[in-house]
């Protein structure tokens, strides 16, 4: 079941935001898109890190979940080297147990970015 949040940036190519499967909810990598503009957000890196996580829990949360509900991040970074921010930030959003993540350096983020995230939240349907 394809899950679509007007909180989050509209895809920029032929995917859903994320997609329900049984108890499972896979959401696309999200990146640091300002979602009134529809641009890429330019700044700090923390700041589009933030941009990133709030894009990641907005489709969470149109699928019924909460920060709590995300089990696996998949991330990737252009720069490893700012891992702590990128910790400082994953600590205002989540509490432990915090999500089972990998942070993964790559060459490039689409529409020049510095990350993407992707997850996966665990939402019993008969919760």
């Amino acid at each position: 079941v394809p899950i679509y949040s007007p909180r989050a940036p509209t895809p920029i190519a032929p995917y859903t935001q994320g997609v329900r499967a049984g108890d499972y909810v896979f959401i696309t990598g999200q990146i640091s898109t300002d979602v009134k503009t529809g641009e890429p957000v330019v700044g700090s890196l923390r700041v589009q890190y933030e941009t990133t996580f709030n894009n990641v829990l907005a489709v969470t949360e149109a699928a019924g979940g909460t920060a709590h509900d995300i089990v696996k991040l998949g991330i990737f970074v252009t720069d490893i080297q700012q891992i702590q921010v990128l910790n400082e930030v994953t600590k205002k959003i989540f509490r432990e147990p915090y999500p089972a993540r990998n942070v993964v350096p790559v060459n490039k983020i689409p529409r020049g970015g510095n990350i993407e995230i992707d997850a996966i939240v665990y939402l019993p349907q008969n919760k």
